[in-house]
């Protein structure tokens, strides 16, 4: 096993800004390269356009003596004769294919989308991990960016525990000026921005993309080959739903609305909202930057979810904490005894349920529980012969809270 060493990576303040949509684009990547945030120009699918881009753009920085990193598709190999790939920060790849060749020239960030491939990309030497959520532009697997960071930053504790090296720890996917400070609280040396760059005046993204993604409210993807890319009815893409892996590869990009597989994510609509905030890219470095330190002290300062808070004493629990009703997941006693025991307010999700199966779930859950205080979700529309009984669950074992939908 390699042991990789974390303090040979230098990755300039706590966010890595990659050009969006797999598209290299050398003017945006260094106009980032001059701000406090980490450059990287993504490489893209057309070999010959990706070095020519490169070139232009490491010329550029060796003028302006800026830095900056490339990020790589894992389809793709540039050899050491076609680049100077010994000149760049670092190098991202999505897959650990190449891993190892690209190690030998500068630290290698990986992407990575589930806890396996992290430690495979560990293993084979890499110095830093991106959690690439599943509500992330192309390649993607089944755990939301908060999820997939958590989940690393047990392993990245165990590993020191180990006394095996260090290693950076990203998060891509849902990062906007809340989000973002929440993923270093929790542990994370940073986050990546991407998607949210597309409306900025300094990106290349062709106007009409710009404006697809302007209008977006997170639904408009689908997912094929385990890549989410955007999608609206009429687009030749919304009537796909599997596609060979070369015919994949090809038609990534973001040139045109109708030719391309565009990578976009759920979290491109947090684009628009960053709008009002910042108008060039300046500022919304900036932005990000006031946004992560002023909720960082503020969550110092107040000490909102510390143990025995004023609310954690209203609600009657440790933390501060109440988890909401969710159908499918929130629906078992053994779920709300397990938040209930580690200090936060369960509630069940009776949802659809008969009155058998509710008063089943409600009498378990009094069982288990005790006298800790406990939820009850309910859906305010449903079908009477539903409500009724849920309702009538309520008033005979009084939980502690009711929530009502709709």
């Amino acid at each position: 096993m390699k042991q990789n060493n974390s303090q040979s990576l230098a990755v300039s303040g706590n966010i890595i800004a990659i050009t969006p949509l797999e598209k290299p684009d050398p003017r945006l990547a260094l106009s980032i390269a001059k701000t406090p945030a980490q450059a990287v120009m993504d490489f893209g699918r057309d070999h010959q356009q990706g070095l020519e881009h490169l070139q232009w753009l490491l010329k550029q920085c060796a003028i302006f003596k800026k830095s900056v990193g490339l990020r790589i598709p894992g389809a793709i190999r540039i050899e050491q004769h076609e680049a100077p790939l010994e000149s760049l920060d670092f190098i991202i790849i999505d897959s650990t294919l190449h891993l190892e060749h690209y190690a030998s020239f500068c630290p290698v960030i990986t992407q990575v989308v589930s806890v396996e491939e992290a430690q495979k990309a560990l293993a084979l030497g890499a110095t830093g991990i991106i959690a690439k959520g599943s509500e992330s532009g192309g390649r993607i697997g089944e755990e939301s960016s908060f999820i997939l960071i958590q989940r690393l930053l047990r392993i990245k504790k165990e590993r020191l525990a180990q006394g095996l090296s260090d290693f950076l720890l990203y998060a891509q996917g849902g990062i906007g000026l809340h989000t973002a400070a929440a993923v270093i609280a929790a542990g994370a040396d940073g986050v990546v921005l991407d998607n949210q760059l597309t409306y900025l005046p300094e990106s290349q993204i062709p106007s009409d993309i710009k404006s697809a993604i302007a209008a977006m409210d997170g639904s408009e993807t689908k997912v094929i080959n385990n890549h989410r890319f955007y999608t609206r009815p009429g687009l030749p893409i919304a009537k796909l739903e599997t596609v060979g892996d070369q015919a994949l590869f090809e038609n990534i990009g973001a040139d045109s609305l109708d030719d391309n597989f565009i990578p976009v994510g759920m979290d491109a609509c947090i684009a628009s909202t960053l709008s009002k905030h910042a108008y060039n890219l300046p500022d919304l470095i900036f932005t990000f930057q006031q946004a992560i330190s002023g909720h960082l002290r503020q969550a110092r300062a107040l000490q909102s979810f510390a143990a025995d808070s004023p609310l954690a004493k209203s609600l009657g629990t440790q933390y501060p904490i109440a988890q909401g009703p969710m159908t499918r997941v929130s629906d078992t006693a053994e779920f709300a005894a397990a938040v209930s025991d580690n200090g936060a307010m369960p509630y069940l999700a009776l949802s659809l349920m008969t009155a058998d199966s509710a008063r089943k779930l409600v009498e378990k859950t009094h069982q288990q529980i005790s006298d800790k205080p406990w939820g009850i979700g309910v859906l305010g529309f449903a079908p009477k012969e539903i409500l009724e009984p849920h309702l009538e669950l309520i008033k005979e074992y009084r939980p502690a809270s009711v929530l009502i939908a709709g």
